[in-house]
């Protein structure tokens, strides 16, 4: 899809605001918080597109199926494997692209979890990629791949500085019973 019909549908369509443009680096993981439903998917990939970039996401390989695969692939999901830890899949996904731009969920699931997975943590140290504090606020329909998060090497303490950033946005999911924090 081309950058000026994912901005009018994200935009005109859709009715939703672009809070920041593609992020400045090459290589960098986005986060994306909260993911709440299934939705999170096409609109990240609207948001993105509209403003010029292209990112990549892992997405359950029992979803590649003929015709939904095709769509998924030109919408940048990549099928993840069970049979390779999905860490080192994203690890080499970075180290083998010139180019990446990879969105992730820390929840690691839509449903309500106060403990978000450090996997991110790992990855972006492993890959030695920046990240980026995304989030998707439907409550005012504005999307962000957010601001740099400089990570240390605890990553439970990175997690909780984190999450204490997140909750005191103006954000909220589409279903904002599912989203919860370490100090809820």
């Amino acid at each position: 899809m081309k950058q000026k019909t994912a901005k009018f549908i994200f935009e005109k369509i859709l009715g939703w605001k672009a809070d920041a443009p593609v992020a400045p680096v090459k290589k960098c993981l986005i986060l994306g918080v909260p993911h709440t439903t299934l939705l999170d998917f096409p609109l990240t990939f609207l948001y993105y597109r509209s403003v010029g970039g292209n990112m990549t996401i892992l997405v359950k390989e029992k979803f590649f199926f003929f015709p939904l695969g095709c769509l998924l692939r030109k919408m940048g999901g990549v099928p993840l494997s069970k049979k390779v830890n999905t860490m080192i899949q994203i690890v080499n996904l970075f180290n083998n692209s010139e180019e990446c731009h990879y969105g992730m969920a820390p929840e690691g699931t839509r449903s309500p979890v106060k403990h978000w997975r450090t996997g991110f943590h790992y990855i972006a140290r492993k890959a030695g990629v920046p990240v980026y504090l995304g989030y998707i606020d439907y409550k005012h329909k504005r999307i962000s791949r957010g601001e740099p998060f400089e990570l240390t090497d605890d990553a439970e303490a990175d997690l909780r500085r984190m999450q204490g950033i997140y909750k005191n946005m103006d954000i909220e999911g589409l279903h904002p019973e599912k989203v919860a924090y370490l100090d809820d």
